[in-house]
């Protein structure tokens, strides 16, 4: 479904509410859509060769952000794993690996001097920003009316009256739901840290 159809869909239903802070809100259930749990459909690939992206480190540093700012192909949100191409993704690297917030990118922290070495990193992409009615979201389309429209909805009417029983069965049960559907499932995804305020 286009998101210029989602939102005029719940401007039937939400007649004080204007476009613009449909969207805000779009946006504020797709990226707790995409981020409460890693997404498989939101894993970062490397462009030129397909496989994780690569971490290129210095001797005595051991801080890198993992965003397109420092040669990455997107923002992470979440990195999940760092390893060895020689070693195999079972024999993670000792990281604290710290998730994106508002202010800082997603961030590998080595608990050793990681040296001039490469190492290969599952990690998760930001989810696109929903700013207005053209941009898409990356949710299936099968979960825009089961489960986007109702968590919309839920926030809406939490706003509107202070509590929604909508929203209470968005964060519980179809939340969990569509994760269970759209999880990397087959993949370990410990090591993370959330940061406050994301």
């Amino acid at each position: 479904m286009l998101t210029s159809s989602l939102v005029a869909l719940i401007l039937r239903e939400a007649k004080n509410w204007s476009s613009e802070n449909i969207v805000d809100v779009i946006n504020e259930v797709h990226r707790i859509c995409l981020t409460a749990k890693p997404v498989g459909r939101m894993r970062m690939y490397d462009s030129t060769n397909g496989k994780d992206p690569t971490l290129t480190t210095v001797a005595g540093t051991y801080t890198y952000d993992i965003d397109i700012a420092n040669g990455f192909d997107n923002d992470a949100w979440r990195v999940a794993v760092v390893y060895n191409e020689s070693d195999g993704i079972g024999s993670p690297k000792d990281c604290i690996c710290l998730d994106s917030d508002i202010d800082s990118a997603a961030q590998v922290q080595f608990q050793f001097d990681p040296g001039a070495n490469d190492y290969l990193l599952r990690a998760y992409k930001q989810p696109t920003e929903i700013l207005s009615t053209s941009i898409q979201l990356d949710i299936p389309q099968s979960f825009h009316l089961s489960h986007v429209y109702e968590g919309v909805m839920g926030h809406i009417e939490k706003a509107d009256s202070g509590r929604s029983e909508r929203w209470v069965n968005f964060m519980k049960t179809l939340l969990p739901e569509m994760q269970r559907q759209l999880s990397d499932y087959n993949k370990n995804i410990g090591g993370h840290v959330p940061r406050r305020g994301y």
